[in-house]
Parts: structure tokens; sequence; C-alpha cells
């Protein structure tokens, strides 16, 4: 899950730098300095919504490398859209991992890769 996350970084990281808009890179830094609005906070459950994030990255960087400027904005839209969308229905059913408080001071304990067994909706 690790490689996921960091692989996910590194695409939303990439295409802010190539847009050459500094104020993107500031609003995205911005979003996750709160903890609801932080993909990090997101606890993935369901191997299909990373499935399908990892598909629109393909899809989004295909567009950018054939110089299809709006088809690649209207599929990050759509990207965008969804994951404010599976936010909305994680929030409902687990709002305890939007609220918690991260402690700074040690890492957080690690989960055993069994011991979560709940799914998205």
């Amino acid at each position: 899950m690790a490689d996921y996350r960091r692989m996910n970084v590194d695409f939303h990281t990439t295409v802010m730098q190539l847009s050459g808009n500094p104020w993107l890179a500031t609003f995205v830094q911005r979003l996750h300095d709160v903890p609801a609005a932080s993909d990090r906070v997101i606890m993935w459950r369901d191997f299909r919504v990373i499935e399908r994030s990892h598909d629109d990255h393909r899809r989004i960087a295909t567009a950018l490398s054939k110089a299809q400027g709006e088809r690649a904005a209207a599929i990050m839209r759509e990207h965008i859209t969804f994951a404010l969308e599976h936010m909305q229905v994680q929030l409902q059913l687990y709002p305890q991992d939007f609220l918690r408080v991260p402690n700074f001071d040690k890492p957080a304990p690690r989960r055993s890769s069994g011991s979560n067994k709940r799914t998205s909706a």
C-alpha cells in the first residue's frame, strides 16, 4: 500500500510542477494541512478505488503526452470529483479515521495486514 501512496503523491506532484502554476502547489499543500480534506488521512479499504485512481492517472498522463489538455483536464476533474465523493462516503462510514489527532511525538502503531476487514460501500 505504501508504494501506491508514493506513486500517487509523485504523480500529483509531477503534474502540479509541470503545470507551471505555483498557486496550484500552494493550494494543494494547504489542503493537506486540513485533516478531513487530506488524502493522507483516508484509509483506502477497497482495491477497486486504487485501480480506478491508477487508471485515471494513466489516462491523464496519456492525454498530456498527446497535448490533449482539455481531455486531461476533464479526466482530472472526474478524478477529483470521485475522490471527493469517496471521501464523503468514508467520512460517513468511518468518522474516527478523520477525527483522530495525529501525534507527531511517536510513530503511529502499525496494523497487521489482516486486522482491518472493513470495505468501502
